[in-house]
């Protein structure tokens, strides 16, 4: 086998046709000219140095310059994304999301009747409980507004579930060190004194104990309210991969304008609600979700629903592009 070639053959698995010819190809010929040269001299050791010079070379390439230019390559995607698509409608509608958000977490404040530092230290508080939904919500509203019958490419896919992911990982991150925290410290600076922590104030952890100590001790219906409401934290961190995800689903409707708008209230307002709805609806018989399985379904109930709808819309829309392309 000719010297270099396993390598290249490796490196075409990972690296595309386009970073092979401007860094893979041009390293292994020079490890193949340079190895054949001081070979055709008969001096092995050199020959030997020169092919681990070469092997060492193009793992450097690999591990150094190849991560560089894919993130480039992102980089520049990205930014082309931004410009044709995002620029003029995905901003301004994540932007109108997240101020009607906080808009609705500053009620509280107000009405705490607070006014000054205090006011504003309280509507501070209160802010990262509006994160878990706005992000889901703000994204869903950028990508369906922003993708609105636009072509909808791999590279736009791939973007919006990044996206997705780390809309994902900051709601989750909020909901497990902050929102416990802040919410303590919200209701400490109302009572203007220390109190002791409520569901709400516990961490995920501390809530899911309580949660199993209640029902082994036979406090079902509380038992069941809590494990639902730990179950519910963790779907809403999910929640803004699954609306991205959702949202590519619509865009690939290419529905008009006004049902657009329509589809996105709709969801927006169902999901915002459920919870609660749900909560009030089976306030009578709260210890059927003392049960872990069934409090894990009803709060992952509508990120599965709203999964699978996607997954539909985008298969329709790609089974009607095989029926055009055939036709």
């Amino acid at each position: 086998m000719t010297t270099g070639r396993r390598l290249q053959q490796w490196a075409k698995r990972v690296c595309s046709a386009r970073t092979m010819e401007q860094l893979i190809d041009p390293v292994i010929a020079d490890l193949q000219h340079e190895y054949a040269r001081t070979k055709a001299t008969r001096q092995m050791l050199h020959a030997g140095i020169v092919l681990l010079r070469g092997y060492c070379a193009f793992w450097i390439v690999l591990a150094v310059h190849v991560p560089s230019m894919w993130l480039h390559r992102t980089i520049r995607g990205l930014r082309k994304l931004y410009e044709e698509s995002f620029n003029g409608a995905v901003v301004p509608a994540v932007i109108a999301m997240v101020i009607v958000s906080v808009a609705l977490i500053a009620v509280p404040a107000q009405r705490s009747s607070q006014h000054g530092l205090l006011g504003i230290w309280l509507l501070v508080l209160l802010l990262p409980q509006s994160v878990p939904l706005s992000i889901p919500l703000s994204l869903f509203t950028g990508i369906v507004c922003g993708l609105r019958r636009r072509p909808v490419t791999k590279t736009v896919r791939r973007t919006v579930v990044i996206l997705g992911l780390a809309g994902t990982l900051v709601s989750a991150s909020t909901i497990v060190w902050v929102v416990p925290v802040a919410n303590q410290a919200f209701r400490t600076a109302i009572a203007r004194s220390v109190i002791l922590e409520g569901p709400a104030e516990m961490s995920s952890r501390e809530l899911r104990n309580y949660a199993v100590a209640l029902r082994n001790r036979g406090d079902l219906a509380k038992a069941g309210d809590l494990l639902f409401s730990f179950h519910a934290r963790w779907a809403l961190a999910g929640a803004a991969l699954v609306f991205s995800v959702f949202g590519l689903g619509v865009t690939a409707l290419r529905l008009g304008r006004i049902s657009t708008v329509l589809v996105v209230a709709t969801a927006s307002v169902v999901y915002g609600s459920y919870f609660d709805e749900l909560h009030e609806l089976a306030r009578a018989r709260l210890s059927l979700f003392s049960h872990q399985g069934v409090a894990l379904m009803f709060a992952w109930l509508p990120n599965v629903l709203m999964l699978l709808t996607s997954l539909a819309f985008l298969t329709k829309r790609d089974d009607q592009r095989s029926t055009f392309a055939i036709i």
